[in-house]
């Protein structure tokens, strides 16, 4: 960055980068050979994709829902104990990882049972708490 200051507190111009480009591409510098010549160029495979049995997504490949919710403190204590069984298997998940794996064991609960526990989660008022 100092050396093009320099050049241009001493009057010398910075080289100008399209002039050059055009002045390729007029020359037929840009464009390779088999497209010069009028030969059309093969067309380009699609790489394949091979992907590993039993491999695990790369973390942050998904794109994440930033989501916010309300808990009463039973609740935020669930998660902790949950957390800490976890702990002595040698797991240590976050509390956004539990509630996910939560998520992932509802769904696939018959529509009468889920709605069995939800007739057991207190109604909560709608909103950040006062």
């Amino acid at each position: 960055m100092n050396r093009l200051k320099d050049k241009m507190m001493a009057g010398a111009q910075a080289p100008d980068k399209f002039a050059a480009a055009e002045a390729a591409m007029s020359t037929g510098g840009l464009v390779p050979p088999t497209a010069a010549a009028g030969t059309p160029a093969p067309a380009p495979t699609a790489p394949t994709l091979v992907k590993a049995v039993g491999a695990k997504r790369p973390p942050g490949s998904g794109q994440a829902v930033r989501e916010s919710l309300t808990l009463l403190p039973e609740e935020s204590a669930i998660i902790d104990n949950l957390r800490l069984r976890l702990a002595t298997v040698g797991v240590i998940p976050n509390r956004s990882e539990l509630l996910r794996a939560g998520i992932l064991a509802l769904k696939d609960l018959d529509a009468k049972v889920l709605d069995e526990l939800l007739g057991k989660v207190p109604k909560l008022k709608p909103g950040r708490p006062s």
